[in-house]
């Protein structure tokens, strides 16, 4: 979910992510649906569907882009639906995950197992792939577009904290309201 967000949010741009993105309601609905067996309220769906239509507006527009400009939308677009259909898929094992024994998984162990073998993974590929590349994919790409190296890695580093905090309380959210909720 996370690399299909991220590329799709460089390849669509700001503007059509976040209208793709908000697709990742209607999928954790639906996988409610079919693996939670949980039934979703008239009222709810006609809310969900009236938002995404609503976000979705915006992107009928048509600007004159290039057929390449397009293609490579297109490309953000479906890899921005993917990481969305990953991200309610989370969402709804997370709370099957919750609701599985009588003394629910404590949501701090959760986040932590959850943070550590993402963090493995991660690391895996930036050892096996960025590391061996570092010039190509860092050093040069910064250098061409006159980027700012230590700029960069704050930014890293803070998304990382604000990441962190972010799951944090999301899996507190979870213990406390359900994922779905």
């Amino acid at each position: 979910g996370t690399a299909g967000t991220t590329i799709g949010l460089e390849l669509a741009g700001s503007a059509i992510f976040g209208i793709i993105f908000s697709s990742v309601t209607v999928w954790t609905a639906v996988f409610t649906c079919v693996i939670l067996k949980k039934a979703q309220s008239a009222v709810k769906m006609m809310g969900i569907m009236l938002c995404v239509l609503g976000l979705t507006l915006p992107t009928l527009d048509n600007n004159g882009d290039d057929a390449e400009d397009t293609k490579t939308v297109f490309l953000g677009i479906m890899m921005t639906f993917a990481g969305t259909l990953f991200y309610a898929l989370e969402y709804t094992l997370c709370e099957q995950a919750f609701s599985l024994y009588d003394l629910p998984v404590d949501s701090k162990e959760l986040c932590f197992y959850t943070g550590f073998w993402g963090m493995l993974m991660t690391l895996a590929w930036m050892c096996v792939y960025t590391f061996p590349r570092w010039n190509e994919v860092v050093v040069e790409e910064i250098e061409s577009h006159d980027g700012n190296l230590p700029l960069i890695l704050f930014l890293f580093t803070t998304h990382m904290i604000n990441n962190g905090a972010h799951n944090y309380a999301w899996f507190i959210v979870c213990e406390l309201e359900s994922g779905v909720s």
